[in-house]
């Protein structure tokens, strides 16, 4: 049985590692289909929010209410100066729809 196991699971292959983001300003992000939903690339749009620190299972959670439900409001804890995290998400078929609002502590 161990060595069934074994080999079932050694053809997942390794996980891949997602780089993160290494300083910013936390944000709450109102995230919106963009244009057609079967455009959307859920996989990006969750990388997307990790890079930025968000939890995997949090941003998943995230992308998915986008997609059943057209909106979805996440915390993000590092985003970075400039547009990279609109432009990560719009490439995925997400638009972040309110402005990104720095939370304050």
């Amino acid at each position: 049985m161990k060595q069934e196991l074994r080999e079932r699971l050694g053809r997942l292959g390794p996980i891949r590692v997602i780089p993160r983001v290494p300083c910013g300003s936390p944000a709450v992000v109102t995230l919106r289909v963009a244009g057609d939903l079967g455009q959307v690339k859920t996989i990006s749009a969750t990388h997307a929010l990790v890079k930025r620190n968000v939890d995997i299972l949090v941003a998943k959670a995230a992308v998915e209410a986008v997609v059943e439900l057209g909106e979805a409001t996440v915390a993000v804890p590092t985003v970075e100066p400039g547009d990279g995290l609109a432009d990560d998400l719009r490439a995925a078929g997400i638009e972040p729809v309110v402005a990104i609002e720095k939370v304050h502590a």
